[in-house]
């Protein structure tokens, strides 16, 4: 049962814009002085625009991928811990699902580089199935559950610190590949608790695809936080697979950066009790 998927993740983010008032002087009869500040924006720029010209990912209000890409890394590298939370939805219109084919589910993974701490929840939605490992140090614990019938194992694992640093920044760089897709722009900031978030639209999609296979059409949307970490990308795709018009949304989030602790989970003591009882 233990089937994977790499699908992509997404980001959000704000930061606040101050201004500055004169006072005026002690004489009340004193001619009042003219603002000698420059302007927070140039005529006709809106304070988004001005904000968004700030950081090196954004050119003429157009996202440059692979500028991103090395500061999402960077960021989500130095934080320490990160969780990616990736859902896939899906429809068809013929009674049976076309080949190759997306399964509804949902797919998590979060690292804790400080403990060497790593989880991969797979949870299939339509059949039930679902695949779990945790690891911490040279130890998996693994959770396999398919309808009713839930099996665990303990497998030894032996992988160096610089493997693990390794594996952590491939998974922060799994996804960013598709904001290379889309011709994003930029659209707004918004608030997300202290950060400013930027949020671009796609609509033009460039790129190849096995389900839709032929993309009739498309859109997605991308927030990024003013640290260059994507915080939320959702694509959507209306086309056709093996015959038939299908639908799908993939959505992915990047959570608690820098705040992913990675407690063990509660079944890891029944895999232990399991492979005890094995032994």
């Amino acid at each position: 049962m233990r089937r994977t998927i790499a699908i992509l993740a997404v980001a959000v983010l704000l930061v606040t814009a101050g201004c500055t008032a004169l006072a005026p002087g002690d004489d009340p009869d004193a001619t009042p002085t003219e603002p000698t500040d420059t302007p927070a924006t140039e005529p006709g720029e809106t304070d988004d625009e001005s904000a968004a010209e700030e950081q090196p990912w954004i050119e003429d209000g157009e996202l440059d991928a692979d500028a991103l890409e090395g500061a999402h890394i960077e960021a989500v590298m130095d934080a320490g811990s990160f969780t990616v939370a990736s859902e896939i939805a899906t429809s068809h219109d013929g009674e049976d699902h076309p080949i190759p084919w997306f399964e509804n589910q949902t797919l998590d993974t979060a690292w804790n580089l400080e403990h060497e701490r790593q989880l991969f929840d797979n949870e299939f939605r339509d059949t039930p199935e679902q695949l779990t490992l945790y690891t911490e140090g040279d130890t998996m614990y693994v959770r396999e559950i398919a309808g009713d019938d839930t099996q665990y194992s303990v497998d030894s694992i032996d992988r160096s610190t610089d493997e693990f640093t390794a594996e952590m920044r491939s998974d922060a760089r799994t996804g960013t590949g598709a904001i290379s897709e889309w011709s994003f722009t930029f659209e707004e900031t918004q608030q997300c608790g202290e950060l400013t978030c930027y949020q671009f639209t796609g609509t033009d999609f460039e790129g190849d695809r096995d389900v839709p296979g032929t993309v009739t059409d498309g859109e997605a949307t991308l927030v990024v936080d003013e640290r260059g970490i994507i915080r939320e990308l959702t694509q959507e795709f209306d086309g056709e697979t093996d015959g038939q018009d299908v639908h799908v949304v993939e959505t992915s989030e990047y959570l608690e950066v820098g705040e992913t602790t990675l407690p063990e989970p509660a079944w890891v003591e029944d895999a232990r009790e399991e492979d005890g009882d094995s032994d």
